[in-house]
This record gives structure tokens, sequence and C-alpha cells, in this order.
């Protein structure tokens, strides 16, 4: 996946999400409770499966951030001996 929902407050005042020093795409959604953010793979945010902390800026230069669990979705095949 290559996109993250956040919720909260003020986000009609979102001027910029950042990783590390990465500008993100981000979209708010109509309700303006919520913001889907994009790109994250191009922007290594989920290169590894780790915490990785997301930087919101607001109007007036306010800063927020979240973190954010990045988890791989690998499967295995584990042997079961059959009785």
């Amino acid at each position: 996946m290559d996109e993250v929902v956040i919720t909260g407050d003020a986000l009609d005042k979102l001027k910029a999400v950042r990783f590390k020093k990465t500008t993100l795409k981000f979209t708010l959604s109509d309700d303006k409770k919520s913001v889907t953010v994009s790109g994250l793979a191009a922007a290594r945010v989920t290169a590894t499966p780790s915490e990785q902390t997301l930087e919101f800026e607001f109007e007036g230069g306010q800063k927020s951030t979240a973190k954010v669990d990045v988890v791989n979705g690998k499967v295995e095949t584990v042997e079961r001996t059959k009785s």
C-alpha cells in the first residue's frame, strides 16, 4: 500500500506533510476530518518494516508528528507433520 489515512483536528489548515526532508502529497477529505497521504513508497517511508514518523506543518508554522507502523505482507508456509 502506498498511502495512509490520518485523522485529526484542524486538518483544513494543513500546509505540508513531510518524511525526513521529502514533501509528501496529501488530500483532505470532504468532511475535513482526515487526510490521505500518498507517495509513501517513492519517499522510502515503507522501505523497511519499522515505525516511521511523518511531520505535519500547519498554517502559522505549528508542527505535529504522527507515528506510522510499517509492516510487511510476507506470507510464510509452515510444514506440519501429518498424523
